[in-house]
């Protein structure tokens, strides 16, 4: 992975869209659904966006934005 479109890693507007995305993500993933599976995707959008985070690729922070939609 390598650094692409930084614009959605940097600035206040877009670090405060990342924190609600996983906040709300994570209290997907908190709800006792009895659903099977349920869990997955709010897991794989938060996993995402951590090595998105990690890895400064913001192309990776636009796959995590798919998957929270």
């Amino acid at each position: 992975m390598k650094r692409r479109w930084l614009f959605c890693l940097e600035g206040r507007g877009f670090r405060l869209m990342n924190l609600l995305m996983v906040a709300s993500l994570a209290f997907l993933l908190a709800l006792p659904l009895p659903i099977p599976v349920s869990n997955t995707i709010p897991a794989i959008g938060i996993a995402f966006h951590s090595l998105a985070q990690l890895r400064e690729d913001g192309v990776v922070v636009v796959i995590g934005y798919s998957l929270w939609l």
